[in-house]
Parts: structure tokens; C-alpha cells; sequence
């Protein structure tokens, strides 16, 4: 393609109009999102600046607790949310920084989840035999995620042979948790 050729080419007046107007919305569009990103940033800013003037106010308030306040007037806002919008809000941590923190999370999060017992690699250890359901659930509260997700499989799979290298790790802290609420009922 000579020069000529691609001036006439990628030239707009000589373009086909409808990749013109496409190209006049994607732009347009992309501007709308830039413009509405700076806005919910704003947003966040300025919810996290109400807030940290609430939670001066509710320590001042004789019988209102932070977690009260949160329940009653911003039911939709979780204590943990609140706080990490004051922090924006404070300048003690900025949105890309909280972004990228709840993506490790939810990484870790989904991580975890694909570590799983597999029902062909594992057998239930030898002290869940030895433990009522009704001890072992009593116990479930305290237990993490992943220990609550090995408890409940090893309770519903009966496997042929040994542990999961990731089962093994998991399961002695959960062994003496659950060890200790049974001997707590007898």
C-alpha cells in the first residue's frame, strides 16, 4: 500500500461514515466512562468523609455504638466497607490500593476454594469417627472457611484412601478444635 493509498485510506472524510460514527461513539463513550470513574471516585471520597464525621459523632453519643449506627442508618455499608472508606476518605490509603487488595482476596478466595478434598484421594481422618456431628458443628463458627469446607466434606464423603497433601495441612488444627468440643460435651 503506497502512502497515498493509506492517507486515502485512514483519512475520515473519505472513510466509510459508518466506521466514522462508530468511531465517534466508542470516543464518546470512552469519555462518559473517564468522566463517570472520576465521579465514583468522588463519591467514594466523599462517603468516606460523612462517615468519619459520623463515627465522631457516634463516639460521642452515650450508648451508640459504630456497629449500631452502621445497622440502623447506612444498613447497605458493612463496618469493614465504612472503614475503608474513611481510610480513602482520610488519605490513609487510596481506591487502586483497596482495589487491588480486594482482588488478592478474592484471588486467595478462589484459590482456596479449588482446593478441595477429592473423593478418590482421601479417606475421613481417624478422629471423626470418634466425634458426634452435633460436637463437630458446635465447633464450626470458630473454624475458618477452608477448615469449615474440609469439615463438611469429610462429614458427607467416605473415600477409599488417604488425605489430600492440602487435607493434611488443614485437618490437625481442625482435629484438635473439634477433639476438644467433644470432650467439652462428654
Amino acid at each position: 500500500m503506497t502512502s497515498t493509498q493509506l492517507v486515502a485510506v485512514t483519512n475520515p472524510t473519505t472513510m466509510n461514515p459508518k466506521l466514522v460514527e462508530l468511531g465517534r461513539l466508542a470516543s464518546q463513550r470512552n469519555e462518559l466512562a473517564i468522566a463517570a470513574q472520576r465521579d465514583s471516585d468522588d463519591h467514594v471520597t466523599e462517603a468516606g468523609k460523612y462517615l468519619a464525621a459520623a463515627k465522631a459523632l457516634v463516639r460521642e453519643t452515650s450508648g451508640l455504638t459504630w456497629p449500631q449506627y452502621l445497622e440502623s442508618c447506612c444498613s447497605k455499608i458493612g463496618r469493614r466497607r465504612a472503614d475503608e472508606l474513611i481510610m480513602v476518605a482520610e488519605g490513609r490509603t487510596t481506591l487502586i490500593q483497596l482495589r487491588a487488595s480486594k482482588a488478592e482476596s478474592v484471588r486467595k478466595s478462589r484459590e482456596l476454594s479449588k482446593r478441595t478434598i477429592s473423593n478418590k484421594d482421601c479417606r475421613p481422618p481417624q478422629w471423626l469417627s470418634n466425634v458426634r456431628l452435633d460436637a463437630a458443628m458446635a465447633t464450626v463458627s470458630e473454624l475458618d472457611y477452608g477448615e469449615q469446607e474440609l469439615l463438611f466434606e469429610a462429614l458427607e464423603i467416605i473415600p477409599p484412601r488417604g488425605l489430600t497433601p492440602i487435607a493434611q495441612e488443614c485437618l490437625p488444627n481442625l482435629a484438635q478444635r473439634t477433639a476438644a468440643a467433644h470432650s467439652a460435651l462428654l
